[in-house]
């Protein structure tokens, strides 16, 4: 989870790995609140680089 708080130079990076994280711990892990928790705050951190984008 401390990966997506740290202030990056690339957060496209991040998000794209991301990304395929959140994809494979919704897949496996659903029920967990972990994987919850690393969905929600990679949705953030999307909505954060898409908004940065286009300002």
């Amino acid at each position: 989870m401390a990966a997506l708080d740290i202030d990056r130079r690339s957060l496209t990076d991040l998000v794209n790995r991301a990304e395929d994280l959140d994809r494979v711990l919704c897949r496996r892990y659903q029920t967990e609140a972990l994987a919850q928790e690393f969905h929600e705050r990679f949705l953030v951190a999307r909505h954060a680089l898409r908004t940065r984008e286009w300002s």
